[in-house]
């Protein structure tokens, strides 16, 4: 969860929330952490745990102990959330899943849309995928959903007036299943210009309108 100065307030609790809710859904076979940061990164003690009510419970007071300030660096930020996630991960074989929740508002480092997708791409490289829930209807949805297109993830909104409860579904649906990356398309003579120039993550099922 992005714990930044643009996060105060309302948003950060509605970030929380989602983290949360995330934690009580998921799957009991997977095991959940949680970090929050801004220039740098603060993790829930113990280690991977198992989703339940209980796990649920222990990510929301982790997080209502944190006030949001201080500058947001997206790629460190990112950058140490898979270096804790790899930290605690050793000896296993799972495949790791990293979930951003925040605005997207980088204050230093990176901040251009297509220079944070192409550090993802850099950074992540197959260790792990990338999803992205952007908080707030002013969220940077450019560079989140460039974020999670270098990531081989997946751009999810958090709408004001969407429960918890559905958006942690919505993004669980997106973590879950098959997915084709990278995607193109072979276009037929005389087509000059096509948008999207670069194809998302492409979910199973999802539609894709060019």
């Amino acid at each position: 969860v992005d714990a930044s100065q643009s996060m105060v307030g309302e948003r950060y609790e509605r970030a929380t929330r989602l983290a949360s809710a995330l934690a009580s859904e998921m799957d009991r076979r997977d095991r959940v952490t949680a970090l929050t940061c801004d220039v740098s990164c603060r993790e829930l003690s113990g280690g991977f745990r198992m989703p339940n009510a209980a796990t649920a419970a222990a990510i929301q007071q982790f997080f209502d102990k944190e006030e949001p300030a201080g500058a947001s660096d997206l790629v460190a930020a990112l950058g140490e959330s898979l270096e804790a996630a790899q930290r605690l991960r050793s000896g296993s074989d799972r495949e790791l899943h990293l979930v951003y929740i925040g605005d997207g508002a980088a204050s230093v480092g990176h901040r251009r849309a297509g220079s944070l997708g192409d550090e993802m791409r850099e950074l992540l490289d197959g260790k792990a995928q990338l999803t992205t829930v952007g908080i707030g209807q002013d969220a940077d949805t450019p560079a989140l959903a460039s974020m999670a297109r270098g990531g081989g993830g997946h751009y999810v909104p958090f709408v004001p007036g969407q429960r918890s409860s559905q958006a942690a579904l919505a993004v669980l649906e997106t973590t879950y299943g098959a997915s084709l990356q990278s995607a193109s398309m072979e276009l037929p003579e005389g087509v000059a210009l096509i948008a999207p120039t670069e194809m998302p993550t492409i979910r199973n099922g999802q539609e894709i309108l060019v």
